[in-house]
């Protein structure tokens, strides 16, 4: 007959020791999963092949964004423009450039800018040594009608622009029927030495299309200047005026 002290003592025996075997399936369990815990980090870390250094993602996507955005800023930093309106209407669709202070207040002294001040504070923020200033000018039918600069590139020797007559009045904004004159001065700064290639494109309100080419010599010290008109949907030659000349005022 067995004693209950015996009977009770193993039934202790028993519970300890399955208890023991649950604590270490339980310790060795939770040591298979600490290097995956520590290796959850969501940044990707890879090593360049050829540096053996780690390159995260974030390192990664920015690589070649800067560099677009600072072209874009760079070449942004090389013309500014000026709008102006004025009463004395020209002839034609005209472009001018401006190697000089004097030059440009002679060709301001001849119209009546109705933003003056902005206009004068234009031209005096203007370095010449660096810059020159080119002047374009066209006639619109009332005030909401305004030249707007479509597109300005600035080369090592070159400046090209391109405008249009365009109505900007709002869908209910009522225009005062008034002929007036509208123009830009764009502030352009080559990146080369000399300024050697000026061509230009302005759209009339009628759509005709008036170009603009000069070339300068600066060693020669001469200029010469073409100019062609295209009327709206014409093809080819078909309507189209073109007219050469040159004469030998200096560039610079």
């Amino acid at each position: 007959m067995t004693r209950p002290s015996d009977r009770s003592g193993r039934s202790r025996r028993s519970v300890l020791g399955a208890t023991t075997a649950l604590f270490a399936l339980t310790a060795g369990c939770i040591a298979d999963e600490g290097p995956a815990s520590d290796s959850g980090d969501d940044t990707d870390d890879t090593d360049d092949p050829d540096t053996g250094e780690n390159e995260t993602d974030e390192e990664k996507d920015g690589d070649g964004e800067d560099g677009e955005n600072g072209d874009s800023d760079a070449e942004s930093e090389r013309y500014e423009t000026q709008s102006l309106t004025y009463p004395e209407m020209p002839d034609e669709p005209d472009v001018e450039i401006h190697f000089d202070r004097d030059d440009v207040e002679e060709w301001l002294a001849d119209r009546t800018p109705s933003d003056d001040e902005a206009v004068s504070d234009f031209v005096d923020e203007t370095s010449f040594e660096e810059s020159v200033l080119v002047s374009l000018e066209a006639s619109a039918p009332d005030l909401c009608h305004e030249l707007v600069i479509d597109e300005v590139t600035v080369g090592e020797e070159s400046i090209d622009v391109t405008a249009r007559v365009s109505d900007e009045s709002g869908p209910d904004e009522a225009c005062a029927q008034q002929l007036t004159a509208v123009g830009q001065l764009v502030r352009a700064t080559p990146t080369g030495d000399e300024l050697s290639e000026l061509s230009a494109t302005i759209v009339d309100q009628d759509g005709t299309e008036h170009g603009f080419g000069m070339g300068f010599d600066s060693d020669e010290g001469t200029a010469s200047e073409s100019r062609s008109v295209s009327e709206s949907g014409s093809d080819g030659d078909d309507g189209s005026d073109s007219e050469n000349g040159s004469d030998g005022d200096s560039a610079t």
